[in-house]
């Protein structure tokens, strides 16, 4: 099964968002609803976030399981 595949926002996103933080229209306390809708959206995905951490963990000592363990394997695990 693969890893779940995380979406980055798209550039136009990130301009539009940047564009409302430094706005002066923009009133702090709409900032700070923003801030804490965006905190939720992350706690929604740190199960996936884990989830693909774990994968890529398990995947890693799987690939390597036959290598000597020695501080070399832990170089190799790095890279």
């Amino acid at each position: 099964m693969a890893p779940p595949v995380l979406a980055w926002p798209a550039a136009a996103r990130i301009g539009q968002l940047r564009a409302e933080m430094i706005s002066p229209t923009g009133t702090p306390s709409a900032a700070k609803d923003r801030t804490d809708e965006e905190q939720h959206d992350v706690q929604l995905l740190m199960p996936e976030v884990h989830a693909a951490i774990k994968d890529l963990c398990d995947t890693i000592e799987f690939d390597l399981r036959h290598e000597p363990t020695a501080p070399g394997l832990r170089r190799r695990a790095r890279e």
